[in-house]
This record gives structure tokens, sequence and C-alpha cells, in this order.
């Protein structure tokens, strides 16, 4: 399977989402994965596996004073991770809607969802808990996104998965998927 991984999140309340999310793309076979977090998270993560690449970066949440070094390292990246654990806070908010921008490849999880705004996002997956869902249709339209090459896996009982093309219901869903983790797991796969 191959392929770098960099994934964009965390905060001083959320390092185990980082975690879930790298070690799943390392298990579903990614040759590498890089974090890049806050300097705190980052060390905790080091601390909790040593496959997982960390970059540190200067304070105690991510916002747009780290954007450069966050494109400068997607020129490594064959695909992008962002928002798991990230946080709500305005400035990062800011910077997830930025990095939801950008053209390649990406995965949109968790607090990245919920800042996205405008149809700011194309050639992704977005993977929208119950509640996320309800953001993403307030503050985006749908079918505009989905005609950006995007597709949504909508977790939830049933899991639909939406595309331009068509929508797939999963019925028969396990309801262990709405337990805290497993959208990170999800996203990190």
């Amino acid at each position: 399977m191959g392929g770098r991984v960099l994934i964009v999140g965390g905060s001083e309340e959320y390092t185990g989402a980082l975690y879930l999310a790298g070690v799943s793309a390392l298990r579903a076979g990614a040759e590498s994965v890089i974090v890049m977090c806050p300097e705190k998270v980052a060390w905790a993560l080091n601390s909790l596996s040593p496959d997982l690449i960390t970059r540190k970066l200067h304070g105690k949440f991510l916002s747009l004073a780290h954007k450069t070094a966050i494109m400068r390292q997607l020129k490594t990246a064959d695909v992008l991770l962002l928002g798991n654990g990230a946080s709500t806070r305005p400035a990062t908010a800011a910077l997830m809607r930025a990095l939801c921008k950008w053209p390649g490849p990406k995965v949109i999880d968790a607090d990245a969802l919920k800042a996205l705004r405008d149809n700011g996002a194309s050639n992704a997956i977005l993977t929208p808990n119950a509640g996320e869902w309800i953001l993403l249709k307030k503050n985006n339209d749908i079918k505009k996104l989905l005609s950006q090459n995007v597709v949504i896996i909508k977790k939830g009982m049933p899991t639909e998965i939406l595309s331009s093309a068509k929508t797939f219901r999963q019925r028969r869903t396990n309801r262990g998927l709405e337990k805290a983790g497993t959208g990170d797991v999800l996203a990190g796969l």
C-alpha cells in the first residue's frame, strides 16, 4: 500500500485522537506517518509510540502561525489528515479552514469538519458523526461539496457513504462505532 501521511491536529485536551489516527494509518499500510501538533502533545505522542514521527509546533494550540511550516511539510506527503483533537478555538479553526483548501488528497475529520465553511474543500473524504453532520449541512452546500471530488462517510445508524454519483447506506452498523475514538481510527484508515 505505502504512502506518506501527514496528520495535523491535537491539543492539550485531546492527545489520544492523534495517537489513534496515526497508529491506524500505520496499521493500514502507510509507509510513514508524520504528526504536526503542539509541542507538549508531540512529546506525549513520542512516549506512546516510537513509530509516529512528530513535528513539534510552538504553543499550546494550533493557529495560522503554523501554516507555513505545515505547507512545507505537505510537500513530502501523499495525503493529509486533519482535525483530530485540534479543538475549536478561533485561531485553530482558521488554520483548519486554510488547510481544507489544500488541493491534494485529504481526510477531514472532527474539529476540521466543525470549522469547514462555504464548501471550502475539494479532493477529500469527510467523516462526520451526527453532530458534525448538522454543522456541515448548516455551513456548507452538501451537493456543491460532493461535486468537488468529495466523498462523505456519514457515521451513524445507518452509516451512509455519499458521493456525487450515488449514496450507499449500510443499515447493519455496529453500535460500537458510536464510541469515542472510533472516528479517529476510521479517519486514520
